[in-house]
């Protein structure tokens, strides 16, 4: 699931239309994250930004758990870097918006695809000649013929209002058994394992504390189960939930099986099946000539990890 996104200059003032996907609550100008994401680079770059416009054809669902911030963040800090001749390598460009976003895992994976882990800061490194503390990016394999499963119900859910029912604290053993889930998940999707997928998308970090917010979620991610998914959670914050499946059959069996759980709660949801993304984001134009695609992670990426 993507956005296409294009960065003109020579205009008079910062503007940013969008045709698809947008929320009325979503500004239109500087405030706009793509507007952000490239100011952050501007910035870190040490130069002035010119008035810049942005023409967005948006596929992202907004609010609804899908990393829709993460995408303009990221889309306008490449567009921006692109524009000042690369002087950012992409991990410097997510060191440059983990500020503005929050969370350096929704960033990383926007910029890069596939499964990418990120591990907190402990040592400063130096980011245009600059010290700085930016967390350390690792890519992880993941099997190529998985699809996933979505259903994105027509209901927002604000980042903030999902953190907000989060507790402060939990068991001792809670916190066990997610790291136990997350060894599960990473093999499983290695492996293409469905029994170890299904094991590792169990939770009790997140996923029951949230359910008043969105009171289908656990019949909707018994659905897709049934529906032969190896597993289902929610997508990030919500309120969209996501199934990782076999192969594209089974995930739109899946997403449809999610639809219909929405439906008996007396929630309209709207189904999506996608494949497993490796390329991330990528600067498909510039100046009208077409480019390469990108690489991977910069001296993170070990060629023989993702099978494209």
């Amino acid at each position: 699931m993507h956005n296409d996104v294009r960065l003109s200059t020579g205009v008079e003032e910062t503007a940013v239309s969008v045709r698809g996907e947008s929320d009325p609550s979503v500004p239109e100008g500087s405030d706009n994250y793509l507007v952000r994401g490239a100011h952050a680079v501007f910035s870190l770059a040490g130069r002035r930004p010119p008035a810049l416009s942005f023409e967005v054809d948006a596929k992202v669902p907004v609010s609804r758990g899908l990393g829709s911030s993460a995408n303009a963040l990221v889309s306008g800090a490449m567009a921006a870097n692109a524009l000042l001749d690369d002087p950012l390598d992409p991990s410097e460009i997510v060191f440059a918006l983990v500020e503005i976003e929050g969370h350096a895992e929704q960033l990383a994976a926007c910029l890069f695809g596939g499964l990418v882990g990120v591990a907190p800061p402990d040592t400063a490194r130096s980011v245009l000649g600059r010290p700085a503390t930016s967390p350390s990016l690792f890519s992880l394999p993941v099997e190529s013929g998985l699809h996933v499963a979505l259903a994105v119900p027509e209901l927002r859910l604000e980042t903030k209002r999902a953190r907000s029912v989060l507790p402060h604290d939990v068991p001792f053993g809670d916190a066990v058994a997610n790291i136990a889930s997350v060894a599960a998940l990473c093999q499983g999707l290695r492996d293409g394992d469905g029994f170890l997928v299904r094991i590792g998308m169990r939770d009790r970090l997140h996923q029951d504390a949230r359910a008043e917010l969105n009171p289908a979620s656990h019949d909707v991610m018994a659905a897709a189960r049934d529906a032969g998914a190896w597993g289902a959670c929610w997508s990030g914050a919500g309120p969209a939930i996501l199934a990782i499946c076999e192969d594209v059959e089974t995930a739109m069996h899946a997403a449809e099986a999610m639809v219909g759980a929405f439906d008996t709660h007396k929630v309209s949801a709207t189904p999506y099946t996608c494949p497993v993304d490796f390329d991330g984001c990528a600067i498909t134009q510039l100046d009208g000539n077409e480019l390469p695609p990108a690489e991977g992670i910069p001296g993170d990426f070990d060629e023989n990890t993702i099978d494209d």
